[in-house]
């Protein structure tokens, strides 16, 4: 069985970064697709049960298995369907560990690994106890002009909601509290890593037990960015969306936990919930560019 790995943290973090270097290690598989930006995301953690329900029926099951299967996370793997249908599996994360585990052991790789918003650090802890975990955060400020630059360049109305970026980004900064000390879980600041690549690094080469090598210093894709050019990037936040940045981290802090996890059961809720809505939430945009390749499909047409 092979060592799972998990960079987790927020969007705009640099997880993307992170799991593109770790994963150029010779003894660690990833499923990464060079158009993508390196690393795959498989969301069969977090979105397949709404779509399917429990594996447990017979039906679920095929269904998820027939639709994952055409992924190209599930093809860039090279496994086969068939393997599934005679092991089984009951639950998406021993789908998951299992999917993984036979890539790792096909690519002749002892780790493999996988990024994940910090929001599923919870019941990612419990489902894999042997798992390493590398945290990886941002300063809020560069995060949150980060976030809303992206969102910026693909909907140019959407609004600088300050309160609510930071809401959110406060949020996991404290899942993140409750986990950092454990012996399986290292945290690492992106200027860290942006600043002195090399000791951050190695240092996590370290904490993960593999030798650090040249091709972990390197970007052998090119860097996920939010912004078409740097005026972009400064025409993002004012003085004013700064201050208010400065002004609103602190009182949000002081908000307990638990309060954080109450309001985002509330907001869940108060999602638009239209089929249309549900339906275009499901799947992880790109998740399917094999196969309109393999059958000429066109957005456009």
């Amino acid at each position: 069985m092979s060592q799972p790995i998990f960079v987790v943290g927020k969007d705009r973090s640099g997880t993307k970064w992170l799991s593109n270097i770790i994963a150029s290690h010779n003894d660690i598989a990833c499923v990464q697709r060079s158009d993508a930006g390196g690393i795959l995301e498989s969301n069969t953690l977090s979105r397949m049960y709404n779509i399917f329900g429990t594996l447990k029926h017979e039906d679920n099951f095929i269904g998820f298995l027939e639709l994952k299967s055409k992924t190209d996370f599930f093809q860039l793997t090279g496994l086969s369907k068939d393997l599934f249908y005679s092991k089984r599996p009951i639950s998406y994360y021993s789908f998951f560990r299992e999917l993984m585990d036979m890539f790792a052991e096909k690519s002749n790789k002892s780790f493999w690994v996988q990024k994940a918003d910090t929001l599923l650090l919870d019941s990612l802890y419990k489902e894999f106890p042997n798992a390493k975990f590398v945290l990886i955060e941002r300063n809020p400020t560069d995060n949150i002009k980060s976030t809303i630059g992206l969102r910026k360049r693909k909907n140019p109305d959407y609004p600088k909601n300050m309160l609510g970026e930071l809401a959110r980004y406060v949020y996991r900064i404290k899942i993140n509290k409750l986990y950092k000390d454990k012996k399986n879980v290292m945290l690492i600041d992106f200027k860290d890593l942006q600043t002195n690549r090399k000791n951050a690094v190695d240092r996590i080469c370290k904490f993960l037990s593999i030798q650090i090598n040249d091709d972990m210093l390197t970007d052998a894709f090119e860097k996920n960015t939010s912004f078409k050019t740097r005026n972009d990037k400064e025409k993002i936040l004012n003085c004013y969306d700064i201050a208010k940045i400065k002004l609103l981290l602190p009182i949000l802090s002081a908000i307990p936990l638990y309060a954080y996890k109450i309001l985002h059961k509330i907001h869940l809720r108060l999602k638009p919930l239209s089929r249309l809505h549900k339906e275009r939430d499901q799947f992880i945009p790109g998740s399917f560019e094999l196969l309109k390749e393999e059958i000429h499909f066109s957005e456009n047409k």
